[in-house]
Protein backbone atom coordinates (compact mmCIF):
# COMPACT_ATOMS: atom_id res chain seq x y z
CA UNK A 1 0.00 0.00 0.00
CA UNK A 2 1.66 3.41 -0.90
CA UNK A 3 2.13 5.86 2.14
CA UNK A 4 1.39 9.90 0.54
CA UNK A 5 4.59 10.57 3.43
CA UNK A 6 6.64 9.38 0.38
CA UNK A 7 5.44 11.57 -2.13
CA UNK A 8 5.92 15.66 -3.04
CA UNK A 9 4.26 15.23 -6.02
CA UNK A 10 0.62 15.21 -5.46
CA UNK A 11 -0.58 14.43 -9.06
CA UNK A 12 2.30 11.56 -9.02
CA UNK A 13 0.45 10.28 -5.50
CA UNK A 14 -2.69 10.46 -7.28
CA UNK A 15 -1.35 8.62 -10.24
CA UNK A 16 -0.28 6.03 -8.54
CA UNK A 17 -3.07 5.67 -6.14
CA UNK A 18 -5.36 5.43 -9.13
CA UNK A 19 -2.90 2.00 -10.14
CA UNK A 20 -3.17 0.72 -6.79
CA UNK A 21 -6.80 1.30 -6.83
CA UNK A 22 -7.36 -0.68 -10.52
CA UNK A 23 -5.34 -3.62 -9.27
CA UNK A 24 -7.49 -4.15 -5.62
CA UNK A 25 -10.57 -2.77 -6.95
CA UNK A 26 -12.24 -3.86 -10.43
CA UNK A 27 -15.22 -1.44 -10.13
CA UNK A 28 -12.73 1.54 -9.72
CA UNK A 29 -13.08 4.29 -12.04
CA UNK A 30 -12.93 8.09 -12.99
CA UNK A 31 -16.50 7.45 -12.92
CA UNK A 32 -16.63 5.89 -9.58
CA UNK A 33 -13.85 7.99 -8.08
CA UNK A 34 -16.19 11.22 -9.01
CA UNK A 35 -19.63 9.43 -6.81
CA UNK A 36 -17.49 8.78 -4.30
CA UNK A 37 -16.01 12.45 -3.85
CA UNK A 38 -19.11 14.38 -4.72
CA UNK A 39 -18.88 15.59 -8.16
CA UNK A 40 -20.42 15.27 -11.41
CA UNK A 41 -17.19 15.22 -13.79
CA UNK A 42 -15.71 11.97 -14.14
CA UNK A 43 -13.02 13.41 -16.44
CA UNK A 44 -12.05 16.18 -13.75
CA UNK A 45 -9.85 13.46 -12.41
CA UNK A 46 -7.81 12.95 -15.11
CA UNK A 47 -7.59 16.28 -16.17
CA UNK A 48 -6.09 16.92 -12.68
CA UNK A 49 -2.90 14.13 -13.12
CA UNK A 50 -2.28 15.73 -16.72
CA UNK A 51 -1.87 18.99 -15.12
CA UNK A 52 -4.85 20.43 -16.99
CA UNK A 53 -6.89 21.27 -13.87
CA UNK A 54 -5.47 22.40 -10.32
CA UNK A 55 -7.39 21.33 -6.84
CA UNK A 56 -9.40 23.84 -5.45
CA UNK A 57 -9.65 24.10 -1.39
CA UNK A 58 -13.33 22.96 -1.72
CA UNK A 59 -11.65 20.13 -4.52
CA UNK A 60 -8.80 19.14 -1.63
CA UNK A 61 -11.31 18.26 0.92
CA UNK A 62 -13.33 16.39 -1.97
CA UNK A 63 -10.22 13.90 -2.99
CA UNK A 64 -9.06 13.64 0.69
CA UNK A 65 -12.63 12.27 1.51
CA UNK A 66 -12.63 9.88 -1.45
CA UNK A 67 -9.23 8.32 -0.76
CA UNK A 68 -10.43 7.78 2.64
CA UNK A 69 -7.22 9.41 4.22
CA UNK A 70 -6.96 10.03 8.01
CA UNK A 71 -6.52 13.21 9.44
CA UNK A 72 -2.75 13.42 8.97
CA UNK A 73 -2.61 12.19 5.72
CA UNK A 74 -5.37 14.62 4.19
CA UNK A 75 -3.46 17.85 6.03
CA UNK A 76 -0.54 16.15 4.68
CA UNK A 77 -2.24 15.68 0.99
CA UNK A 78 -3.97 19.50 1.58
CA UNK A 79 -0.18 21.31 1.76
CA UNK A 80 1.64 19.20 -0.71
CA UNK A 81 -1.27 20.37 -3.08
CA UNK A 82 -0.56 23.92 -1.96
CA UNK A 83 2.82 23.75 -1.97
CA UNK A 84 2.76 22.26 -5.79
CA UNK A 85 0.64 24.72 -7.35
CA UNK A 86 2.56 27.60 -5.15
CA UNK A 87 3.82 30.60 -7.46
CA UNK A 88 6.36 32.40 -4.97
CA UNK A 89 9.14 31.41 -3.45
CA UNK A 90 7.81 32.66 -0.07
CA UNK A 91 4.72 30.19 -0.63
CA UNK A 92 6.72 27.40 -1.76
CA UNK A 93 8.89 27.06 1.83
CA UNK A 94 5.61 27.93 3.83
CA UNK A 95 3.63 24.89 2.39
CA UNK A 96 6.84 22.83 2.32
CA UNK A 97 7.33 23.56 6.16
CA UNK A 98 4.23 22.77 6.81
CA UNK A 99 4.54 18.95 5.14
CA UNK A 100 7.59 18.78 7.09
CA UNK A 101 6.09 19.44 10.40
CA UNK A 102 3.55 16.22 9.47
CA UNK A 103 5.75 13.64 8.06
CA UNK A 104 6.94 10.61 10.16
CA UNK A 105 9.83 11.34 12.93
CA UNK A 106 12.48 9.88 10.64
CA UNK A 107 11.86 11.37 7.75
CA UNK A 108 10.87 14.65 8.95
CA UNK A 109 14.38 14.95 10.89
CA UNK A 110 16.17 13.83 6.89
CA UNK A 111 14.38 16.15 4.92
CA UNK A 112 14.35 19.29 7.47
CA UNK A 113 18.00 19.16 7.66
CA UNK A 114 18.41 19.15 3.63
CA UNK A 115 16.04 21.68 3.46
CA UNK A 116 18.23 23.65 5.89
CA UNK A 117 21.42 23.12 4.29
CA UNK A 118 19.94 24.68 1.02
CA UNK A 119 17.96 27.30 3.08
CA UNK A 120 21.46 29.27 4.32
CA UNK A 121 24.12 30.10 2.59
CA UNK A 122 26.90 29.69 5.17
CA UNK A 123 26.04 26.11 5.59
CA UNK A 124 28.00 25.65 1.97
CA UNK A 125 30.55 28.02 2.97
CA UNK A 126 31.44 26.26 6.28
CA UNK A 127 31.69 22.88 4.27
CA UNK A 128 33.95 24.35 1.71
CA UNK A 129 35.96 25.90 5.08
CA UNK A 130 36.64 22.75 6.49
CA UNK A 131 38.24 21.56 2.97
CA UNK A 132 41.52 23.74 3.99
CA UNK A 133 40.85 24.77 7.67
CA UNK A 134 39.75 21.82 10.01
CA UNK A 135 37.53 22.98 13.13
CA UNK A 136 36.98 21.25 16.53
CA UNK A 137 34.85 23.35 18.63
CA UNK A 138 35.10 27.20 18.70
CA UNK A 139 31.92 28.03 17.34
CA UNK A 140 32.80 32.02 17.87
CA UNK A 141 36.13 31.65 15.31
CA UNK A 142 34.27 29.76 13.04
CA UNK A 143 31.29 32.15 13.16
CA UNK A 144 33.65 35.18 12.86
CA UNK A 145 36.00 33.70 9.38
CA UNK A 146 32.61 33.67 7.35
CA UNK A 147 31.28 37.01 5.70
CA UNK A 148 29.29 38.21 6.63
CA UNK A 149 30.01 37.11 9.69
CA UNK A 150 27.19 34.43 11.37
CA UNK A 151 26.08 33.86 15.17
CA UNK A 152 28.28 31.35 17.14
CA UNK A 153 24.60 29.34 17.29
CA UNK A 154 23.97 29.14 13.65
CA UNK A 155 27.24 27.89 13.35
CA UNK A 156 27.48 25.61 15.67
CA UNK A 157 23.73 24.26 14.05
CA UNK A 158 25.48 24.12 10.88
CA UNK A 159 28.38 21.63 12.08
CA UNK A 160 25.18 19.64 13.76
CA UNK A 161 23.45 19.61 10.36
CA UNK A 162 26.53 19.26 7.72
CA UNK A 163 27.56 15.84 10.18
CA UNK A 164 24.19 14.89 10.09
CA UNK A 165 23.82 14.48 6.81
CA UNK A 166 27.28 12.34 6.54
CA UNK A 167 29.06 15.91 4.35
CA UNK A 168 31.47 16.50 7.59
CA UNK A 169 32.70 14.20 10.06
CA UNK A 170 35.25 13.97 12.98
CA UNK A 171 38.63 13.09 12.24
CA UNK A 172 40.94 10.78 14.61
CA UNK A 173 42.00 14.22 16.53
CA UNK A 174 38.63 15.49 16.75
CA UNK A 175 38.78 17.83 13.90
CA UNK A 176 35.82 18.38 11.42
CA UNK A 177 36.72 17.59 8.56
CA UNK A 178 34.95 17.33 4.46
CA UNK A 179 33.75 13.78 3.73
CA UNK A 180 33.75 13.06 0.17
CA UNK A 181 29.55 12.67 -0.10
CA UNK A 182 28.12 14.97 -1.80
CA UNK A 183 24.75 16.41 -0.89
CA UNK A 184 21.99 16.27 -4.37
CA UNK A 185 18.95 18.21 -4.51
CA UNK A 186 17.07 15.33 -6.99
CA UNK A 187 14.52 16.56 -9.83
CA UNK A 188 11.50 17.20 -8.17
CA UNK A 189 9.16 19.96 -6.70
CA UNK A 190 11.60 20.04 -3.31
CA UNK A 191 14.11 20.41 -6.03
CA UNK A 192 13.52 23.54 -7.38
CA UNK A 193 12.63 24.90 -4.22
CA UNK A 194 15.84 23.77 -2.39
CA UNK A 195 17.94 25.47 -5.64
CA UNK A 196 15.67 28.37 -5.74
CA UNK A 197 16.32 28.94 -1.78
CA UNK A 198 19.86 29.08 -2.40
CA UNK A 199 20.35 31.03 -5.08
CA UNK A 200 18.56 33.69 -3.76
CA UNK A 201 20.55 33.84 -0.37
CA UNK A 202 23.71 33.63 -2.90
CA UNK A 203 22.25 36.39 -4.98
CA UNK A 204 21.70 38.48 -2.23
CA UNK A 205 25.39 37.83 -1.05
CA UNK A 206 26.56 39.52 -4.51
CA UNK A 207 24.46 42.46 -3.39
CA UNK A 208 26.40 42.94 -0.62
CA UNK A 209 29.82 42.19 -2.13
CA UNK A 210 28.85 45.36 -4.55
CA UNK A 211 29.49 47.76 -1.39
CA UNK A 212 31.65 45.28 1.22
CA UNK A 213 34.54 44.61 -0.96
CA UNK A 214 37.45 46.01 -2.52
CA UNK A 215 37.08 45.59 -6.47
CA UNK A 216 40.62 43.78 -6.03
CA UNK A 217 38.64 40.53 -4.33
CA UNK A 218 35.43 40.44 -6.53
CA UNK A 219 34.96 40.45 -10.26
CA UNK A 220 30.78 41.61 -10.80
CA UNK A 221 30.18 42.40 -14.34
CA UNK A 222 27.25 42.66 -16.73
CA UNK A 223 26.04 42.59 -19.89
CA UNK A 224 22.53 43.93 -21.68
CA UNK A 225 22.24 42.11 -25.23
CA UNK A 226 19.65 41.22 -27.91
CA UNK A 227 19.43 37.48 -28.05
CA UNK A 228 17.59 34.89 -30.25
CA UNK A 229 16.59 31.35 -29.14
CA UNK A 230 19.52 30.05 -31.00
CA UNK A 231 22.14 32.11 -29.34
CA UNK A 232 20.28 31.82 -26.07
CA UNK A 233 20.96 28.22 -26.29
CA UNK A 234 24.68 28.96 -27.49
CA UNK A 235 25.13 31.22 -24.53
CA UNK A 236 23.84 28.87 -21.63
CA UNK A 237 26.26 26.33 -23.63
CA UNK A 238 29.15 28.59 -22.76
CA UNK A 239 28.57 29.06 -19.55
CA UNK A 240 28.10 25.76 -18.72
CA UNK A 241 31.81 25.14 -20.70
CA UNK A 242 33.28 28.05 -18.31
CA UNK A 243 31.96 26.29 -15.29
CA UNK A 244 33.63 22.94 -15.58
CA UNK A 245 37.01 25.08 -16.68
CA UNK A 246 36.63 26.67 -13.51
CA UNK A 247 35.78 23.58 -11.63
CA UNK A 248 39.23 22.21 -12.86
CA UNK A 249 41.07 24.85 -12.05
CA UNK A 250 40.15 24.99 -8.33
CA UNK A 251 40.54 20.67 -8.49
CA UNK A 252 44.76 20.93 -9.34
CA UNK A 253 44.94 24.42 -6.55
CA UNK A 254 47.03 22.56 -3.67
CA UNK A 255 47.16 26.20 -1.76
CA UNK A 256 43.70 27.05 -1.18
CA UNK A 257 42.93 29.51 1.66
CA UNK A 258 39.60 30.77 0.99
CA UNK A 259 35.80 30.54 0.34
CA UNK A 260 34.27 32.31 -2.78
CA UNK A 261 31.23 32.04 -4.34
CA UNK A 262 30.76 32.25 -7.94
CA UNK A 263 27.02 33.08 -9.70
CA UNK A 264 25.68 32.72 -13.33
CA UNK A 265 23.17 34.85 -14.38
CA UNK A 266 21.43 35.23 -17.34
CA UNK A 267 17.47 36.17 -17.50
CA UNK A 268 15.22 38.22 -20.31
CA UNK A 269 14.27 42.09 -19.71
CA UNK A 270 11.63 41.98 -22.25
CA UNK A 271 8.81 39.37 -23.45
CA UNK A 272 8.95 37.31 -26.30
CA UNK A 273 7.12 38.17 -29.58
CA UNK A 274 4.00 37.62 -29.95
CA UNK A 275 3.40 37.89 -26.22
CA UNK A 276 0.90 40.35 -24.63
CA UNK A 277 2.74 43.32 -22.57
Amino acid sequence: MISIFEYTDYRKFLLDYQEEQKKSNPAFSHRYFAQKAGFSSSGLFSNIITGRRNLTHSLIKSFSKAMKLHKKEGDYFEAMVLFNQAKSLEDKNLYYQRMLQLLPVKTEVINRERHEFYSHWWYSAIRELLYFDPFKDDYVSLAKKLDPPIRPDQAKKAIVTLESLGIIKKDSNGFYRQTSQMLTTGKDFVHSLQVANFQSETISLSLRSLEQHQKDCRNISTLTLTVSPESLQQINKEIESVQNRILKIVESDESVNSVYQINFQIFPLTKPDGDEL
